[in-house]
């Protein structure tokens, strides 16, 4: 599991970024891609500022 995998259970067990459940599984996957793409372009951008845009482009 890499850290971002890590990091998008903890945010979402945790309830530290709320992760709407109508994220399906093949979107989770999409946006772990998503993150590890983010990461490795710019390392100093907070995970959490990439999934609250990518739950508000989902509502």
């Amino acid at each position: 599991m890499n850290l971002n995998e890590t990091l998008l259970r903890r945010y979402k067990e945790d309830g530290f970024v709320k992760i709407p459940n109508v994220f399906s599984k093949n979107e989770i996957d999409e946006i772990i891609k998503t993150l590890n793409t983010f990461q490795k372009m710019m390392p100093n951008c907070f995970l959490e500022e990439i999934l609250t845009m990518w739950i508000q482009k989902k509502k």
